[in-house]
């Protein structure tokens, strides 16, 4: 690969990394981050036609992949473990992690050895068709079938380059590897003129034993969410990686483009975008159910990606008075929140006592243990910071306790109580939340007005 200096086009700004100056663009906005990562032979440019309707709802960064149109080409033989190395560093650069990554073909095989390697960094994964053919059986049809395009086109593809004939190479590689016969003459000038531009560097990764290949085991233990697509109009050949990752990665959720081959970003912008959207925010509302000792079935509300960490809300609340707090928390945080019993979408019992509401935080911390495959953290805000205190002491499951102002011991006015039981009797529900604030958490009329 021979050295160039890049320039920056508009719009476009160059960041170093790795000693590398990249080429990066970056919508801004207060959304969730993602970035793009683009395929062989590409350039941001690919991303082109989702862009605008992603960042309707997300921060975007896209870039050129070292080696790629406006980004540096270094010297010598590119490896796939420096993209991986570029992406993490482009993520820490924009102070953007954890972040959501889409990739797509080879992106998408980046992407995955980053989940793999820095799992810390990553929110979650979209992942389109990765030619990662290395990781199949060599004798299953699927990997028989790959050998004989590797020694076939693709080994002629590389002739090509190596000869100069990079457009000849690209409309090959179109034709005859990645899309079907007659795709090239469809495609779009400026897309075919980027192809032949970065021809060098699809030789680095026909070159590259990592290209094909990803540490499994590292990618086993990644516990995000991960979306895998295909398209059903690509060829054959990519399916068998998609298949061995559904069973790699069990919380993966599939999904096929129907009339979409291998670029479903460009062909289908507007069903990719929305896919991608209704992915990121069935994950951020991840919940299940655990059940209390007495069977109460608890609902405990999943966002971020982290170590754990359970949260328990206080009185005449539910999980959503915590809102702003988990969307902090959930940078560096799987968040746990749990409705207590009697609150938002958890059941409740005829009969209430303190012990229960300690058993039912232990069980929900036992579980999400379980899930997380070690302890966790344990928060409780006013009366939930005595549960979770109550609860230390029927779990091993707890790493650290953390207690926000514990409600309980609280002195309460003589004849309060019934005052309070009078006026639930009375069907005055507004009353009594009215009393709890006024008279126990001294909120002034103001305080209380101005609360949703």
């Amino acid at each position: 690969m021979s050295t160039t200096r890049p320039r920056s086009p508009a719009g476009v700004e160059l960041v170093s990394v790795n000693g590398v100056r990249l080429a990066c663009t970056d919508t801004g906005g207060d959304g969730p981050a993602i970035v793009l990562v683009h395929g062989s032979w590409g350039s941001h440019r690919n991303w082109d036609p989702v862009v605008s309707g992603l960042a309707e709802h997300f921060r975007v960064i896209t870039y050129d992949r070292r080696g790629h149109s406006d980004s540096e080409h270094p010297p010598g033989q590119g490896r796939f473990s420096e993209d991986a190395a570029d992406l993490a560093a482009l993520i820490e650069h924009f102070g953007i992690a954890p972040s959501w990554v889409a990739g797509n073909s080879a992106g998408a095989v980046i992407t995955l050895q980053l989940a793999a390697s820095r799992p810390e960094l990553v929110r979650g994964i979209v992942i389109h068709e990765p030619p990662m053919f290395g990781v199949l059986d060599p004798a299953t049809p699927a990997a028989v079938a790959f050998a004989a395009i590797a020694d076939g086109p693709l080994a002629d593809v590389g002739r090509r380059i190596g000869a100069g004939d990079s457009a000849g190479a690209a409309e090959q590689f179109v034709d005859e590897v990645a899309f079907g016969p007659g795709n090239w003459v469809r495609m779009p000038e400026p897309t075919r003129a980027t192809m032949i531009a970065n021809a060098p560097s699809f030789l680095d990764e026909l070159r590259d034993p990592e290209a094909s290949v990803v540490d499994a085991a590292g990618l086993a233990r990644y516990r995000g969410p991960v979306l895998l697509t295909s398209g059903d109009r690509s060829p054959p050949i990519y399916r068998p990686v998609t298949e061995w990752l559904s069973e790699l990665l069990p919380q993966a959720r599939r999904l096929t483009y129907e009339g979409a081959g291998h670029l479903p970003h460009a062909t289908h912008p507007d069903r990719y975008v929305s896919e991608v959207v209704a992915f990121v925010e069935a994950a951020g509302h991840e919940s299940f159910r655990v059940h209390s000792p007495d069977g109460i079935r608890l609902a405990v509300w999943v966002e971020g990606h982290g170590p754990p960490i359970v949260l328990v809300h206080g009185s005449i609340q539910d999980h959503t008075v915590s809102a702003d707090f988990v969307r902090c928390l959930s940078r560096d945080f799987t968040t746990y929140s749990m409705d207590r019993r009697g609150f938002g979408a958890s059941g409740d019992g005829r009969e209430y006592t303190l012990d229960r509401e300690f058993a039912d935080v232990a069980a929900v911390v036992d579980a999400v243990a379980a899930r997380a495959g070690g302890p966790v953290v344990l928060f409780g805000h006013s009366f939930g910071a005595g549960c979770a205190l109550g609860a230390s002491a029927l779990t091993r499951s707890i790493r650290h306790l953390v207690l926000y102002e514990p409600g309980l011991g609280l002195a309460y006015p003589a004849g309060w109580i019934d005052e309070v039981e009078r006026v639930l009797a009375e069907g005055h529900d507004e009353a009594a939340v009215v009393m709890v604030l006024r008279d126990l958490l001294a909120f002034d009329d103001d305080a209380i007005d101005d609360r949703p």
